[in-house]
């Protein structure tokens, strides 16, 4: 990594307040050349001080600042870093950050402060890649695995297996060395427990990959069904304000909707679609193939009928296929037909429940099935941690080389007990870091925030 020193806003743009982060060896140089108070910096660590931004290269004033001075490696990236906090506003923010890049900082890459955060040891890869976490959780759930993971719990974990597995290849090739000697080697079976006690625990942190897919990315949810059967009525319930469109006229939807919400603490994409029939307009056909498609890609499916009319028409088409959960929704039933259930309801995959959107009625009971669809078991207990995709890959790496491993102290093959102990290692050194190429780090950070 290059040792140039680097600024960016670290806010949200249009806040009432700015602050422009800069860090590097020339942290502070750069502020002497674009801020002026009435006492200097040095004097002042890490205590804020009023005084104005300067345009390095015209001496002309800017903003009033609060300047503070963090000298490293005691600081969020190990380097020497220099916060301005000046009044918001787009224009005013990209001036003070100007001044910075005229006195010779870098523009900061996306991600590139946590990054050096990483690279100078703050930061294990796993409580670097919660930052993003934390900053993105869309609800309590979300947040309190990404602080739990931040604060290194899940790194902990990590790494006391690696440590473990270490000391164990560290005496494999002193065995190998010293083959016959008879030293006090550790017993074959205390080994084995040591790799048993890790396969263990990372059977346990894969139980929580799909916790962590759940509340980091959410669940993609397709409300779908016939025309004016409350597909929209039942989103702008869900939003709770009118996002879609209600209308009595059929095929009033003719796009589909996307917007983010919670239900119980899960967040979940939600998407409202075109009511599915034989259309004749071109734009109305083109939404249903929208809906369609839209279908074929969710998580969770739920299908509105209407039970003013009647159910067997309004059942999904017999050429639909799709192995996400469906819940059959049955609204209208303040105003229902008397009628008997489709045969389709008695398939083992397919849940109902009757409700008035309108009135709100046992609406409840909808929010059951959609959290029990989610989980697919009963969910009272937030894991410590959950792991990502990446983790969840490198895990399932290293559990299957500990399963080899195994067989192998068994039969006392200590050079393949070495090969598969490093087998072992290498995917949990990238899971902290220890063993990553720079395209895989740049992969992780890229997804960051500037500033970040």
């Amino acid at each position: 990594m290059d040792h140039d020193t680097i600024a960016a806003l670290a806010t949200a743009p249009g806040g009432s307040i700015a602050i422009i982060r800069v860090s590097g060896l020339d942290a502070l140089s750069v502020a002497k050349k674009v801020w002026r108070g009435k006492t200097n910096l040095e004097n002042n660590e890490r205590r804020l001080v009023l005084g104005q931004m300067i345009d390095p290269e015209t001496q002309e004033p800017g903003d009033q600042a609060m300047a503070v001075y963090m000298k490293g490696p005691q600081t969020y990236t190990g380097e020497d870093v220099v916060e301005f906090q000046c009044h918001g506003g787009n224009f005013t923010a990209k001036h003070t950050l100007m001044c910075t890049l005229k006195a010779g900082a870098r523009a900061a890459e996306a991600g590139e402060f946590t990054k050096r955060a990483f690279v100078n040891g703050k930061l294990d890869l796993t409580q670097a890649e919660a930052v993003m976490d934390v900053i993105s959780a869309g609800s309590e759930k979300a947040m309190q695995i990404a602080v739990n993971q931040l604060n290194g719990r899940f790194g902990n974990e990590i790494r006391s297996m690696y440590d473990g597995l270490s000391d164990l290849l560290a005496e494999c090739e002193v065995r190998m060395d010293f083959v016959d000697e008879d030293l006090n080697w550790t017993p074959p079976e205390t080994m084995n427990k040591t790799l048993n006690d890790a396969s263990t625990l990372m059977a346990k942190l894969l139980e929580g990959r799909k916790d962590g897919e759940v509340l980091r990315d959410g669940v993609k949810v397709i409300i779908g069904g016939p025309p004016n059967a409350g597909k929209s009525s039942l989103m702008n319930h869900v939003l709770g304000r009118d996002r879609a469109i209600v209308t009595d006229i059929a095929g009033t939807t003719r796009d589909t909707l996307e917007e983010y919400t919670r239900i119980r603490g899960i967040p979940l994409k939600i998407t409202d679609t075109a009511g599915i029939r034989e259309a004749e307009d071109i734009v109305e056909r083109t939404g249903i193939e929208r809906s369609k498609q839209a279908l074929k890609e969710a998580q969770l499916i739920l299908w509105l009928m209407d039970l003013s009319r009647p159910l067997e028409d309004q059942l999904p088409p017999e050429d639909f296929k799709s192995d996400a959960p469906l819940i059959v929704i049955l609204n209208k039933s303040d105003i229902a037909l008397e009628q008997e259930l489709p045969s389709y309801f008695n398939q083992s995959h397919v849940s109902h429940v009757r409700v008035s959107v309108k009135s709100e009625d046992n609406l409840n009971r909808l929010y059951d099935l959609i959290e029990e669809a989610v989980w697919q078991e009963d969910h009272h207990h937030i894991p410590d941690v959950a792991v990502n995709a990446r983790h969840g890959v490198l895990l399932e790496q290293a559990v299957q080389q500990i399963d080899d491993c195994q067989a192998c102290i068994d039969g006392e093959a200590w050079e393949l007990v070495s090969v598969h102990l490093r087998g072992a290692l290498d995917p949990l050194g990238e899971i902290l870091g220890l063993t990553l190429m720079p395209d895989i780090l740049h992969t992780i950070f890229g997804r960051y925030c500037i500033g970040k």
